[in-house]
């Protein structure tokens, strides 16, 4: 008898690849706040600039992303009370002009 394993080609934020089991996969979309950013990043109330940060996040913290556009994110602190926008370029696990809906 043959065995088929289901399992997915994932990048790690540290550019590590390798494959996952499916078992192992959530249908709910995450992300990390890149690795890559020096300073915290602010989750803004609103999608633009200069709206008022509710927060601000340091590098690797993960977040659960609800939707982008392209340019923001709509995202929730993973366990906590706190969600917002942060610029798209600011995740990991988020590609660049990736749209989700």
């Amino acid at each position: 008898m043959l065995g088929i394993v289901l399992s997915s080609q994932m990048t790690s934020a540290d550019g590590i690849s390798g494959c996952m089991h499916r078992a192992l996969l959530s249908s709910h979309r995450t992300a990390l706040i890149g690795p890559w950013m020096a300073s915290p990043v602010p989750i803004r109330a609103t999608p633009r600039a200069s709206a008022n940060a509710v927060a601000k996040l340091a590098a690797r913290v993960r977040v659960a992303v609800r939707s982008c556009d392209g340019t923001w994110c709509n995202v929730e602190v993973t366990g906590h009370d706190v969600g917002g926008f942060v610029r798209q370029s600011a995740l990991s696990g988020v590609y660049p002009n990736e749209k989700i809906m």
